[in-house]
């Protein structure tokens, strides 16, 4: 009877973990998907690189954040495209 209870709640277990994965990686794709319809969007109105570099301190990053640097822009590009084109 235990054993029985036991193999029930892992394979709830394992029910609810395959739901959670497949909840996440629609939602990153649709993040993704709402990235790229702002990427376009932007690059149509070519809003200038130089405004995004003045939106965040230089003097905090150090060589070795190209990452944190790409992800700035992007995030900013975003909110941007959301405040300015009305999304």
């Amino acid at each position: 009877m235990f054993e029985t209870l036991f193999f029930k709640q892992i394979t709830d277990l394992r029910l609810l973990l395959d739901s959670i994965r497949k909840f996440h990686n629609s939602e990153v794709e649709n993040f993704s998907k709402k990235i790229e319809h702002l990427e376009k969007i932007a690059a149509k109105n070519k809003h200038p690189s130089s405004q995004i570099n003045q939106d965040y301190d230089d003097s905090i990053l150090d060589d070795d954040d190209d990452v944190v640097v790409l992800l700035n822009k992007k995030i900013f590009a975003v909110s941007w495209a959301t405040r300015h084109l009305r999304i």
